[in-house]
């Protein structure tokens, strides 16, 4: 909520309505109108603004579902292309932003269904030789994801592959929740709320000090089902013999 009210100001104080992107001064300071608006675009040691800008924006479309975000991104990409295509060395912050854009987030918290399921995972912290990874399903009010087996042949059950989409066995799903929603009169298999699944370590393929997950969900609420969605998790095996 904060960085929606962070945004709406940057946009009402910092955005070139004419050209794009994004002012690094208002238009007049203390009832003084500035002779000259620069920009910074340009990576250096640290982050231009426009290139911040241009992930938060990214994020807030992941974590909302609001388009507005995505369309805001897309102008400021467009606003900077031209530069970008010069020298591309020059916005690698920049290019990460738009890798999200394009690709998706990286990391071990993502979301997903228009920013209705947050999806995190961490390795266990425990002694014993079978090593697991709890993948956390959080969803919003309202909202739901098939169970592992749904009752419905059309609708995605959740589940967990590798980086090749092949099933991983061995995965401990949760007991699904049996209700009746809107769109569909018959009895549906699901989860809400908190949910967690639990993966075997030793089914996964780590790559140097962290590994990959793909969670494969399709959010619903009660009166229509997303398209499913693949969310690629990197997890850290930090202090973890993997072996």
């Amino acid at each position: 909520d904060l960085a929606e009210r962070f945004v709406e100001d940057m946009d009402k104080q910092f955005w070139d309505a004419e050209n794009g992107a994004y002012f690094m001064g208002e238009e007049s300071v203390n009832g003084v109108t500035l002779p000259v608006r620069p920009k910074e675009v340009f990576d250096n040691s640290l982050p231009a603004g426009n290139s911040i800008a241009l992930k938060v924006l990214v994020r807030l479309h992941n974590r909302t579902g609001k388009d507005e975000y995505l369309t805001r991104a897309q102008e400021l990409v467009s606003a900077l292309v031209t530069k970008l295509e010069i020298s591309p060395s020059s916005f690698g912050y920049l290019l990460s932003a738009v890798s999200e854009m394009r690709n998706g987030e990286m990391g071990s918290r993502l979301y997903t269904g228009r920013g209705n399921v947050r999806v995190s995972a961490k390795k266990q912290i425990t002694n014993t030789t079978n090593k697991m990874i709890d993948v956390v399903l959080d969803m919003k009010p309202g909202w739901h994801i098939n169970a592992h087996e749904p009752k419905q042949d059309y609708l995605i059950g959740t589940s967990i592959t590798d980086s090749v989409g092949e099933i991983i066995g061995g995965v401990s799903y949760p007991d699904a929740k049996l209700a009746r929603l809107g769109f569909d009169r018959s009895e549906l298999a699901l989860y809400e709320g908190t949910v967690t699944l639990q993966v075997p370590l030793s089914a996964l393929e780590p790559n140097g000090m962290s590994v990959p997950i793909n969670v494969n969900v399709q959010a619903c609420n009660d009166t229509v089902c997303l398209a499913p969605e693949t969310i690629e998790l990197t997890v850290s095996l930090a202090n973890d013999n993997i072996n």
